[in-house]
């Protein structure tokens, strides 16, 4: 093979665009780049971690009367002028109007009024849910009825019937977070829709509850991490359902407010499945935070893209250098391999909910993290989530 001679003829040169054409017409393309000066990388050999997914911030402030106004577009249910679900997707600017908030994850915001039921379906992706406002209302997954009040959890396994109600006086919102753009890039996502599959009738929308509805005490064991029924198939890998309640939360961050912290994220703690003591899920992490008055984080940055909503107080998340406030019920996504730091400058702490598709990334070997302050590359730092078996 001839070295590159930076004085090319006209002939080669001609000679290359028609061969260009050529194989574009078999769906090949040539896997190299000319450039007369230096080096050039193609775009699938990236030299820093890249993806087009962008900061953003949703201010509830400036979308809560989109949200409530789908209460008059489309009801909820099944027939004539109701859908399914009734939910607003979050687009990320980077990602093109996909329906996608990260490269691998989708969210959207879904109301349901007072009295209004959510039909029992399934799928393969994995669903977390954050409420965000409403008392009164509930979920149901594979039977298990599980009452939701604001600033808290539940995560849905993969292919578990589930449906929601709303049996208070005012309308329930939460953030949905699925893992959709992952499974449909992997050609497994699949939903079912057949609600009389499990109920028995056309008429019934909802799953069966096979546990009591006072699911915080019946299934108290089973939702510990530190204590798990030796008669429950060891097998499982995944929970079908897990409740993490704001009022457990706030205790365990008020027992851990004299402690050190992260140094990037105050107070942090990461929900395990009480089967592995792993993530939640098979892909996603979900984690909460308190980031306590007078805190300014150190920088870093790693590999996973996070979703985040604000559940309680006021503070700021500087992401590459730009500082944005954030207020309760905000929801922002901050890119993979983006640097930021958080910030509270007010008299009380504020304690952030997120999502990630860290788990995703630990389990394949590719979730890194770095300090701004180790510039040399990859650093090991103070706080890591978990290390598997």
């Amino acid at each position: 093979m001839s070295e590159y001679n930076a004085d090319e003829s006209p002939e080669l040169i001609a000679q290359r665009e028609a061969y260009a054409k050529r194989i574009r017409a078999e769906n090949l393309k040539e896997g190299w780049s000319y450039d007369k000066e230096a080096f050039q990388s193609r775009p699938y050999w990236p030299t820093v971690p890249k993806n087009d997914t962008a900061f953003y911030l949703w201010s509830h402030e400036a979308i809560a009367d989109i949200i409530e106004e789908a209460k008059s577009v489309v009801r909820v249910g099944r027939g004539t002028g109701a859908y399914d679900r009734r939910v607003i997707s979050l687009c990320n600017p980077g990602l093109g109007g996909k329906y996608a908030a990260t490269a691998t994850l989708f969210a959207d915001i879904q109301l349901l009024g007072p009295g209004e039921s959510a039909p029992s379906h399934r799928h393969t992706p994995c669903a977390t849910r954050f409420i965000m406002n409403g008392d009164g209302g509930w979920t149901n997954v594979a039977g298990d009825k599980v009452p939701l009040k604001p600033g808290d959890i539940v995560y849905c396994g993969p292919n578990f019937w589930h449906d929601h109600k709303n049996e208070g006086s005012t309308d329930m919102v939460f953030l949905d977070v699925l893992d959709i753009p992952l499974l449909q890039y992997l050609g497994v996502s699949e939903w079912y829709f057949n609600a009389a599959e499990v109920s028995g009738s056309k008429d019934e929308i909802h799953h069966p509850v096979t546990h009591s509805p006072d699911f915080d005490n019946s299934h108290k064991s089973r939702i510990q991490p530190t204590a798990r029924p030796r008669f429950e198939a060891e097998q499982r890998k995944y929970n079908e359902v897990q409740h993490f309640s704001f009022e457990d939360t706030k205790t365990l961050f008020d027992s851990l407010m004299n402690e050190d912290g992260s140094p990037f994220d105050d107070l942090i703690i990461q929900f395990q499945n009480p089967h592995t003591h792993n993530p939640v899920g098979p892909t996603v992490d979900i984690c909460s935070q308190m980031i306590r008055p007078g805190v300014s984080t150190s920088t870093h940055r790693h590999t996973w893209a996070t979703i985040c909503m604000v559940a309680e107080g006021q503070g700021d998340i500087v992401v590459d250098g730009k500082t944005v406030p954030f207020k309760p019920n905000d929801i922002f996504v901050i890119p993979g391999w983006a640097w930021h730091h958080w910030k509270n400058s007010h008299d009380t702490p504020c304690i952030v909910h997120s999502i990630s598709d860290y788990a995703l990334l630990e389990r394949i070997g590719f979730a890194r993290e770095q300090s701004e302050e180790a510039d040399t590359g990859w650093q090991p730092i103070p706080f890591t989530r978990i290390t598997r078996d």
